[in-house]
């Protein structure tokens, strides 16, 4: 493997066609401007290949005029430390301006895998308040808990209302 370190936010370090594949993880929402990394993962990308990420967004049902649903992804922010959850339809339309055939538009969602964590992590939040008067836990990891537990609720929510996601799956396909 090479690791090779650059910003999505700059034109990529990579030749013309060169992978055959390009896969974020949750990632994106920090792009400046989606289209422009789109074109430039289609420069990069040979002829037929595959773009795949798993992103942060809002979803149809959300309503950034409703205090609630607003107040809810506000909280679901400070849970994933994200701050910009963009409409879903903001990457599809980066892909498919770009040229790539939308393959995978698909919330897979995360409601059950965050409330597994919540309901395993809240018992240890007065354990871990111990160890930190005690010295043995730092105050950063007792404040993560602490986030945790008190904001998880509006993310495990938002995603079963179909409002955001933390696990939504794009995947494109560059012409051939």
């Amino acid at each position: 493997l090479d690791f090779q370190v650059a910003s999505m936010n700059d034109p990529l370090p990579f030749a013309d066609g060169t992978f055959d594949a390009v896969y974020v993880m949750q990632a994106i929402c920090y792009v400046h401007d989606p289209h422009a990394l789109m074109r430039e993962v289609r420069r990069v990308l040979k002829p037929g290949g595959i773009f795949s990420d798993l992103s942060i967004v809002t979803l149809d049902n959300f309503d950034p005029a409703n205090q609630t649903q607003h107040k809810m992804m506000k909280n679901a922010q400070r849970v994933s430390v994200v701050t910009t959850f963009r409409p879903k339809g903001v990457y599809e339309d980066a892909c498919t301006s770009n040229g790539f055939t939308l393959k995978i538009s698909k919330l897979l969602g995360a409601a059950d895998m965050t409330q597994a964590a919540t309901d395993y992590f809240t018992p240890l939040g007065g354990v871990i308040q111990l160890l930190n008067k005690v010295g043995l836990m730092s105050t950063s990891v007792m404040q993560s808990m602490d986030r945790m537990n008190e904001y998880a609720k509006d993310l495990v929510q938002g995603e079963r209302e179909e409002l955001f996601s933390i696990n939504y799956w794009l995947v494109c396909q560059a012409p051939l």
